[in-house]
């Protein structure tokens, strides 16, 4: 009779990433099939996270002097650059009349963030505003990068929404880069709109996920198909020559947990005498690191084990 055991399932890899898998405790000796569900999340072990390129856009224009706008988004740039890591890189574009990139895109390293803060921190509000122009220096920014792979790019708009030239709904994007806006009001509560946007910024755990789903690497695995997977909004490669399965998620968020439910054919035992315990499944999962070189990483407990056995 089947003992009642649990095997030990999932890996958390030493980034970003931790798979989850529950599958049937135990599988009679004939040949018979295995539901196998795999849930994919960022590894609470770690607050892993894709590098940042991130373009602030600052409106400096003359409506900033009052009431305070300025300097309120001056301390939201302060609180921003002190959220960002050394993996991190930030630039400045303010516009009043015209766009200018005050500062390079630069890594936040201790001397990159005290050298953005002495920027901010002496500019003066002057000028009319020109939102679509500054928009469009920034993506000039990001355009520009000689380094990309791995790396998320947002651009954060902070302006009171006063323009006197051009018309920033038309400022063309089209990379899709995500714009985010902090704007100023009088009602406004600073603390919790810079601290959702942050949120909002660092949210992305790897860019570019793979699951993958291969044969065990032993002598005598018990796998005979990898019969189907099922996975909501992500794109599937079959290779039959190797027998792998790719489940290409895209970015996964922190957070987020995408589910894949694997249908696995197991071999009729060669020997029904005797139970034992079955390698089914391996699995690993791929991302790009932040010089674009994708790794295959593979957990030290894959859900690779079954209790095979004769019925009671």
């Amino acid at each position: 009779m089947c003992a009642e055991k649990r095997p030990s399932l999932g890996f958390s890899d030493a980034g970003r990433v931790s798979v989850k898998a529950v599958h049937n405790k135990t599988a009679p000796l004939k040949a018979t099939t295995v539901n196998v569900q795999l849930e994919v999340a960022n590894s609470s072990a770690t607050v892993g996270r894709a590098p940042l390129d991130l373009v602030v856009v600052l409106d400096i224009s003359g409506s900033m002097c009052n009431g305070g706008k300025l300097d309120q988004f001056k301390s939201a740039i302060d609180f921003f650059v002190t959220k960002l890591s050394p993996m991190d890189r930030l630039s400045i574009v303010t516009f009043p009349n015209v766009a200018n990139r005050v500062c390079p895109l630069i890594a936040m390293s201790e001397i990159g963030k005290f050298y953005v803060k002495g920027i901010v921190d002496g500019l003066m509000a002057s000028g009319g505003a020109n939102i679509k122009a500054g928009l469009e220096t920034a993506l000039e920014v990001l355009a520009g990068r000689q380094y990309i792979a791995g790396r998320v790019a947002h651009i954060l708009l902070l302006s009171d929404g006063h323009q006197d030239h051009g018309d920033a709904r038309r400022a063309s994007n089209p990379f899709g880069i995500p714009i985010y806006t902090l704007a100023f009001g009088v009602d406004a509560n600073m603390e919790l709109l810079r601290d959702l946007l942050m949120a909002s910024l660092l949210q992305v755990a790897a860019l570019d996920l793979y699951l993958i789903l291969f044969r065990p690497n032993t002598p005598d695995d018990d796998l005979d198909t990898i019969v189907k997977v099922t996975s909501d909004n992500a794109h599937q490669e079959t290779n039959r020559r190797l027998g792998t399965v790719t489940i290409k998620f895209g970015n996964l968020l922190v957070g987020q947990v995408r589910k894949v439910d694997v249908e696995l054919l197991l071999f009729e035992a060669d020997d029904g005498d005797y139970d034992y315990e079955a390698d089914i499944l391996d699995i690993s999962v791929s991302y790009p690191d932040s010089k674009g070189i994708r790794h295959k990483i593979q957990g030290s407990n894959p859900p690779h084990n079954t209790q095979r056995c004769k019925a009671p």
